[in-house]
């Protein structure tokens, strides 16, 4: 097969000439063999291999401090990779897979100390099914369901002790239907029922001990109605 090389060299301040890319090319103009790309600075932006167009083995690119950016994995032409995604000073901010360019299964985000901090999972570059986010200590802070890109079912908040803070539910990603808060103690502060994302019906509120402290009802998102209970007349 003959390739065709072609070398692209940018002449810059003072007549001095970059790193000269190396990109081939087949017959066909297909992309072909090993390619590098380099920044300005001479540094390396980029290397890997295609075979008819395809981008085969590993691909690596790199900031231009020199440092790893993106390591794609990929399995043989099918155009699936495993990629890791790293920040400036090489610390591993995401990894997950690739189908066709778009993010698939589960993927994993960290913080600059190598700490999880959520978890999300996609079909065809949407999110659909569980996201979950994390405290430092590595509990849920955070559990929402999506469906092709839009949230959909249980959504769950936490406090950093594990207990919970919020539960609900979403639907065509509006809050819609029964919705419980929590006290930081584990009671209930307030409950009440969404409806296509805004208040309806009666909404009831309580004292960190439990206590009735007042009733709202909503119509259609506006307050119309208040009853306020006494310590008295609560017991």
């Amino acid at each position: 097969m003959r390739y065709l090389l072609i070398i692209v060299a940018f002449i810059l301040t003072g007549a001095s000439f970059a790193q000269t890319d190396e990109v081939y090319y087949d017959a066909k103009g297909r992309k072909t063999g090993y390619w590098r790309k380099y920044y300005p600075n001479k540094q390396l932006k980029f290397e890997g291999r295609f075979e008819d167009d395809i981008e085969v083995g590993v691909f690596k690119y790199y900031h231009e401090n020199g440092k790893l950016k993106t390591e794609n994995t990929f399995r043989g032409k099918t155009g699936i990779c495993y990629s890791k995604q790293y920040d400036q000073n090489g610390n591993l901010l995401a990894e997950g897979l690739y189908n066709k360019r778009q993010k698939d299964s589960v993927w994993t985000y960290y913080n600059e100390q190598g700490v999880k901090i959520s978890q999300e999972t996609y079909t065809k570059g949407k999110l659909h099914g569980p996201v979950i986010t994390y405290f430092p200590n590595g509990k849920v802070a955070e559990r929402i369901e999506y469906v092709n890109g839009v949230r959909q079912g249980v959504w769950e908040q936490f406090f950093e002790d594990g207990n919970r803070s919020i539960s609900a539910t979403y639907k065509a990603d509006k809050l819609h239907g029964e919705a419980t808060y929590y006290s930081v103690f584990g009671s209930v502060r307030a409950k009440g029922t969404y409806v296509e994302g805004v208040r309806h019906g009666d909404w009831f509120f309580y004292s960190d001990e439990g206590r009735p402290e007042r009733k709202e009802t909503y119509q259609n998102g506006f307050l119309v109605r208040m009853v306020e209970y006494s310590k008295k007349s609560a017991q």
